[in-house]
């Protein structure tokens, strides 16, 4: 299957290091998603630093990993291998306006992703309390894991935003067989996130 990859720093295996200030303004578009594609970020990508920039790739088999969740148990990836698909979708911070309306979005729709065989897991380096908090405020039905120091984020390459200052909004869909399938990068489009891990586990379950 072909897969499209845009020139974007963000999804460039190899980048070269970089030293003072690359930019770039990436498309304003995004085609329909579906397995084996990656939308484009609609937003000005600006890279400071001496880091080398990297991202895991679709088709890459998603890296193993444990955290506790909001209500004390321990989740690991690989125990949803051969059960289900997995949208994996990291946030920056709990109870802010662009991570609560992303994480009521996936609430309201979660009943759809259960029917098409998912689980939805949201990651930050939050602590427990606050994802208890949060997960109680807003009343969500699924998972959230605390990252402390950023871990796993670190282990799923996802970039910082705004210059390094904020964490990034990042979502992976993952298949059965643990490979990920889509990935979704953008820090203002927060509920898109939701309708393009829906649209693209609708290809994968062959349903439209």
């Amino acid at each position: 299957m072909s897969r499209f990859r845009p020139h974007h720093p963000l999804t460039t295996r190899q980048q070269p290091l970089n030293f003072g200030l690359h930019w770039r303004l990436a498309p304003l578009w995004a085609p329909t998603p579906g397995p084996g594609t990656m939308a484009p970020n609609a937003e000005l990508a600006v890279y400071f630093g001496f880091t080398r920039v990297s991202m895991l790739q679709i088709g890459d088999q998603a890296p193993d990993f444990t955290l506790r969740t909001t209500t004390g148990d321990t989740f690991r990836l690989r125990d949803q291998r051969g059960q289900r698909s997995v949208v994996l979708y990291f946030y920056p911070k709990d109870d802010t306006p662009g991570c609560t309306a992303e994480a009521c979005s996936f609430r309201d729709q979660y009943q759809d992703f259960q029917d098409l065989g998912a689980e939805v897991v949201g990651v930050s380096s939050d602590s427990e309390a606050s994802h208890q908090k949060f997960t109680q405020k807003h009343r969500l039905p699924f998972p959230l894991l605390a990252d402390a120091g950023g871990q796993v984020r670190k282990l799923y390459e996802v970039p910082r935003a705004l210059l390094g200052l904020l964490p990034g909004r990042v979502t992976f869909v993952i298949d059965k067989q643990g490979v990920i399938q889509y990935i979704f990068n953008s820090m203002s489009r927060a509920t898109d996130h939701v309708a393009q891990a829906r649209e693209v586990l609708r290809k994968l379950d062959g349903s439209h």
